[in-house]
């Protein structure tokens, strides 16, 4: 018989508050020489177990759960759609407790258990961003919103699996379960959010029993009497805890081997003697947070909030790149929250009246034209009537996309007007100043000065993990920075075959061709002359009756069309130009592949764009962009040398199962909805403009 890969493995049931059982349970279990290796958890048991495994000792979690209130600090009532709270209060608290940022990070493995609602099915999870998972184990139904991941909405993983015994069971050797849950009498009560809860509570007990058969110790801890959002009973539950797991322990014959420890709390802020019981508190709190849901809905529905944002970018339409789409999106979702100017230079062919076509304000400076280059240069500090408008603009937040002289005038507007201010890290800018900065002095002065206004602002949010880790690793970022996903407005075909059809007769692509796709700009920045030697490799290598579809301009259609006539591809090679959206979601969705060999980009939307229509992205090893993809699963990822591309394009080709399995991953994985992303982007600029105004007065 097989060896399991690990040999105890502890599964933590949710409960809510009552997890404080949870810590007990692991104080009885130390003392009696008990530690796994490894630990899975739902709902609150997920946050136990990944605290656990982070390195919080019992007492540690108990002193960080004492003086929380439930409905201040790890929820917040929200507009009603798919619950009545929002969580964002518990993603920002877990953040900040962890010294760890992914699952795979923790030094003891651990494994996260929701429910994925759009399939019906459970999910475990063992990787990625711990804060987003937790939460997403712990949002019960109708209460709390359901949580998006990657595309996919979860709810609490006791919908399923409450005792996740099953998510360790086939490899571990042995697991110990610690229970939290027994459904006591309770009288009815007429409103919804305790018919909501109870409800929930059964069907979570209908789940728990063929989990705990599978576990080789079933520890039923002490909680009756105890609520789930009861955070007054913290220290008697971990007593609690504490004592039913030695008793369990001791008639299951385990022996103590080391004392009993004697640990004491610091005395917390009580709750007031007016209010009798947990119920009439959660009651209160219910009916204070549903005006509050009455106000926010009212807000949104007839008059906007009066926060008002300030986006600043460097460059703007009619140029159009990754960063101006993402500006573009956040402004015209913000724009249904609070008013928002965008404030960007002046372009080659811009027209004001454009501008004034969009559902938000845009505020241009001077410009000058490079003739080598694609943009512009912004001279805000030139330019007396945009230093006016922004004086005047009343801006509540300033969000920088670029650190440059427009990104620079809204640091500094900050900092003059004590206003908050956030950075997105969009580029890998050392890149560009290897490439057009000679001198290594004058590129060190380039780099000093741009983190210089990164390091200025409140919080820098990065496009993937793996920008994250370069910012912070090699640039010097010191400012806070957390990962922030982008997204895409793009949505699936109704009709893949018409799609094609219409592709077809519009490039003139025979129906059985096979097509491969770049959207981007024309520019061999982004490797695209790799992209043309490859497929002229794989041509010689035996990849018939393909295209290749180029569409987007830039400053190196010229030198394609030269390489593409060299590399004798001509008959192959399609130059779609720019495309509206309708047509580039029709293009996407016919194409087989994205070939986006570009070590130069950060966190490119069209890999997105292309997940939306389950085209699978071929990457090459290094770059940046291709964090958020799993090799293999949702996605590929080549050796950087043209020859593996080429055989790495034939062998996709060669096996139509794989390809069938990580099509349908890629949008599963990878596909992001500009609506989630901007509702938390908003949440977060209140947050901020708040916390800002509170200084001040403390001040």
């Amino acid at each position: 018989m097989a060896t399991k890969k690990y040999s105890l493995g502890i599964a933590f049931s949710g409960g809510g508050a009552k997890a404080a059982a949870h810590c007990g349970a692991l104080q009885a279990l130390k003392e009696y020489g008990i530690q796994p290796d490894v630990v899975s958890g739902t709902s609150a048991g997920a946050l136990v177990a990944t605290l656990y495994a982070s390195g919080f000792t019992p007492k540690q979690m108990v002193e960080t759960f004492q003086g929380l209130n439930f409905f201040k600090d790890i929820v917040t009532p929200s507009v009603p759609k798919g619950g009545l709270f929002d969580s964002r209060p518990l993603t920002d608290l877990i953040q900040k407790m962890l010294p760890y940022n992914r699952l795979e990070e923790l030094p003891i493995p651990t494994f996260i258990v929701a429910s994925d609602i759009e399939h019906g099915v459970p999910k475990v999870f063992t990787k990625g961003e711990i804060a987003p998972r937790v939460v997403a184990s712990c949002s019960i139904p109708v209460i709390f919103q359901p949580k998006c991941i990657n595309g996919i909405h979860y709810i609490d993983g006791g919908a399923f699996q409450n005792l996740p015994v099953s998510a360790i069971r086939q490899k571990c050797e042995k697991v110990i379960a610690l229970n939290l849950n027994h459904l006591e009498v309770d009288k009815y009560k007429d409103n919804l959010i305790s018919v909501a809860y109870r409800s929930f509570m059964m069907t979570i007990l209908s789940n728990v029993a063929a989990d705990t058969a599978q576990a080789d110790l079933l520890i039923e801890l002490d909680t009756y009497g105890c609520t789930a959002y009861d955070m007054s009973k913290i220290e008697d539950l971990f007593f609690r805890g504490y004592e039913s797991t030695v008793k369990a322990l001791e008639e299951n014959g385990y022996q103590r081997v080391i004392p009993k420890e004697t640990i004491s709390f610091p005395k917390k802020r009580r709750i007031k003697d007016s209010i009798k019981s947990p119920e009439m508190m959660f009651h209160n709190t219910i009916q204070k947070g549903m005006t509050a849901i009455k106000a926010i809905g009212k807000n949104t529905k007839k008059e906007k909030s009066p926060m008002k944002v300030g986006l600043f970018i460097d460059t703007w339409y009619p140029m159009v790149d990754g960063v101006i789409k993402v500006v573009d999106n956040y402004a015209r979702r913000l724009a249904q929250y609070c008013d928002v100017v965008v404030f960007c230079p002046e372009a080659k062919g811009f027209d004001p009246k454009e501008d004034e076509k969009l559902p938000y304000q845009v505020v241009r400076c001077s410009s000058l034209s490079l003739i080598t280059n694609d943009y512009d240069l912004p001279t805000p500090a030139l330019d007396p009537r945009f230093e006016a408008q922004l004086i005047k603009s009343g801006i509540d937040i300033v969000h920088i996309h670029s650190p440059f002289a427009v990104g620079m005038a809204g640091v500094l507007y900050a900092k003059i007007h004590k206003l908050p201010v956030v950075a997105t890290l969009h580029s890998q800018y050392k890149q560009d100043f290897e490439k057009s900065l000679k001198l290594k002095l004058t590129m060190d002065i380039a780099m000093d000065t741009i983190m210089r206004v990164f390091n200025a602002c409140d919080e820098c949010w990065a496009v993937n993990g793996g920008i994250k880790d370069l910012y912070v690793q090699e640039y010097g970022l010191t400012a806070p920075c957390k990962v922030r996903l982008n997204a895409t407005d793009h949505h699936p075909v109704p009709d893949s075959v018409a799609a094609a059809q219409i592709v077809n007769e519009t490039y003139g692509i025979p129906a059985d061709a096979t097509v491969f796709l770049f959207v981007g700009r024309i520019n061999f920045i982004k490797n695209i002359d790799f992209t043309v030697r490859a497929l002229a490799k794989a041509k010689a290598m035996g990849l018939k009756n393909f295209r290749m579809l180029f569409a987007g301009k830039g400053q190196d259609e010229e030198k394609l069309a030269a390489l593409v006539q060299e590399q004798g591809l001509t008959e192959e090679v399609v130059m779609c130009g720019l495309t509206d959206k309708e047509m580039l979601e029709k293009l996407y969705s016919r194409a087989k592949l994205f070939l986006f060999p570009s070590l130069y980009d950060a966190n490119s939307l069209v890999q997105i764009e292309a997940a939306c229509q389950g085209t699978p992205t071929v990457f090459l090893e290094g770059a940046r962009t291709a964090a958020t993809v799993t090799p293999g699963v949702n996605g590929y990822v080549c050796p950087p040398d043209e020859d593996s591309y080429a055989r790495m394009i034939l062998d996709i080709m060669a096996d139509p199962e794989a390809y069938a399995r990580i099509s349908a991953a890629a949008r599963r994985d990878l596909y992001l909805n500009w609506d989630d992303v901007v509702r938390d982007v908003y949440e977060d600029y209140c947050t901020f403009v708040e916390t800002k105004r509170r200084v001040l007065v403390s001040h």
